[in-house]
């Protein structure tokens, strides 16, 4: 009896340790098309300087937030320049990228604890950044700004599965960041955009109808 009773304890505990919710696999931004801005440099600013203690979790993770985000938009958004006498760049400015631990109350009651796989900590992540671009044509700018908040909550699990998860929050909060981004570039970026990156473009001078509309006036 002893024996059954402690093989379908170690059933249980395997089999809420395996309800655990599957890491966030984030998007590969180096298999998707660029979004090519028609400038003549791509910047990438981190001014956030992370705490390096507890409560936050963002410096121990590998790549941080901050690093992670700075990849995926150097990816995303290449440079082309076509003008070198007009230059203009686009500088991504990161403010935030910061993932705070918090621990939550468990029941107290041992099987409770450990059936019911109540969440232990709560992790809550956020990226802010601030893009503009500028050169010497005052007309052809553009300005966007990403705030986007990620919340998870996790129960016991081993330390690699915890990075997994935190991993998976950090790609997450980082997709999120570049669907904002690309929302807001092309809405205030649109001069400077240059296609999708799938082919070459060309510029064709569209023909115009005032000349005929002169010579046919009466």
């Amino acid at each position: 009896m002893k024996k059954i009773s402690f093989a379908l304890t170690a059933t249980l505990l395997l089999a809420a340790c395996a309800n655990g919710p599957a890491p966030y696999h984030g998007n590969d931004y180096t298999a998707l098309p660029p979004v090519r801005l028609n400038v003549s440099a791509i910047l990438v600013d981190n001014a956030y300087l992370a705490p390096n203690t507890t409560p936050n979790v963002d410096q121990i993770l590998s790549p941080t937030p901050a690093e992670a985000l700075q990849q995926a938009i150097t990816q995303h958004y290449p440079q082309l320049m076509t003008a070198r006498n007009n230059a203009i760049e686009a500088r991504f400015t990161i403010t935030d990228a910061s993932i705070v631990q918090s621990p939550l109350a468990i029941p107290q009651d041992w099987v409770q604890r450990t059936f019911s796989q109540y969440p232990e900590s709560r992790y809550d992540g956020h990226i802010s950044l601030e893009a503009t671009a500028a050169g010497n044509q005052t007309r052809r700018s553009g300005f966007a700004k990403v705030d986007v908040t990620r919340s998870l909550e996790l129960s016991s699990m081993s330390e690699s599965a915890r990075r997994a998860q935190l991993d998976g929050l950090v790609a997450q909060m980082v997709d999120d960041a570049i669907q904002q981004l690309d929302q807001q570039v092309g809405d205030n970026f649109g001069s400077l955009i240059y296609g999708d990156g799938s082919a070459d473009m060309e510029i064709t001078p569209q023909p115009s109808d005032r000349w005929e509309k002169m010579r046919n006036w009466k």
